[in-house]
């Protein structure tokens, strides 16, 4: 129990716990991977954080859209509630956070693909 309250993360007024298996630590924005049944570790990058959690709660971004595209969102929302979101403004934006969005996705794709690579027998 005790280690658990040292590994418990806070988000403002909540604490988290960790899962059991697999563990996960983040720090200097490197997260690594370990999988207990092979033993094995894999790292990756974390991408940085451009805004902060009172950036976008001031610019009330939902939290689904809280992710490393949100200071794309912003000005593409500033851009939107000007122009009454007509759809053939805004456009530079629109294409930025998109572009952002799939390199996001594409980032975390190859991360699960090197873990399940990782975490697969060999069939030898």
């Amino acid at each position: 129990m005790a280690q658990d309250a040292a590994d418990a993360a806070t988000f403002g007024n909540i604490r988290v716990l960790p899962a059991a298996s697999p563990k996960y630590h983040l720090d200097f924005g490197i997260a690594e991977y370990k999988d207990f049944h092979l033993g094995q570790m894999a790292e990756f990058k974390e991408p940085e954080m451009k805004v902060t959690a009172e950036e976008m709660a001031s610019a009330r971004i939902p939290l689904r859209y809280r992710d490393y595209c949100a200071h794309m969102l912003i000005p593409l929302n500033k851009c939107r509630h000007r122009t009454m979101y007509m759809p053939w403004k805004c456009e530079e934006e629109r294409h930025a956070y998109e572009e952002c969005q799939y390199r996001d996705f594409m980032r975390r794709s190859k991360m699960l693909a090197q873990i399940k690579q990782g975490a697969q027998p060999s069939q030898n």
